[in-house]
């Protein structure tokens, strides 16, 4: 396979346990974590997660309460789609456990975004220059946010990444 992919994978899954494990109070361990192939990556009986990467980088968040969708979008030079409007729509559709056929049905405006009559708070999130990201939730909840890093700067079992408390 593709070694980026690879690390993104393995650097997402730790950033994920090291949360979770914050927000849960014990270690979690990677086979706790869930990714079915349709439907929204969980792990039962813990906070609801979401992982996003682009190019270099690698972001996850967690919620206290409730469903949440991460994305981080970071175009190539030249790009010609509008990337803030995608990392919305992959949000939504994250946090929604839709497939990326529902990304056209999405609405947004302002703060808030709806998907098939279903509405979502909608705030953007911490993201490298150059690059957007944008958190969807259920309803307004604390979450933690490890801002994204690259794969080239971060060990994926390093512990030391520092989390950012926001509450849309």
């Amino acid at each position: 396979g593709d070694p980026l992919a690879q690390a993104h994978t393995l650097v997402g899954i730790e950033l994920a346990r090291g949360l979770l494990a914050r927000v849960a109070g014990r270690a979690v361990p990677a086979t706790a974590l869930r990714f079915p192939w349709r439907g929204r990556p969980h792990a039962p009986g813990l906070a609801h997660f979401s992982i996003s990467h682009a190019g270099e980088w690698v972001g996850c968040a967690v919620a206290s309460d409730g469903v949440l969708g991460f994305d981080l979008e970071c175009p190539e030079a030249g790009a010609t789609r509008d990337v803030a409007d995608w990392s919305v729509r992959e949000a939504v559709i994250k946090a929604a456990g839709a497939d990326l056929a529902a990304a056209a049905r999405v609405v947004f405006a302002g703060d808030t975004a709806e998907l098939d009559g279903r509405h979502w708070c909608l705030q953007r999130a911490p993201a490298p220059a150059g690059c957007v990201a944008h958190l969807v939730l259920a309803a307004p909840a604390e979450i933690e946010l490890v801002p994204p890093r690259a794969i080239a700067e971060t060990s994926a079992f390093d512990e030391r990444i520092p989390a950012g408390r926001h509450a849309p």
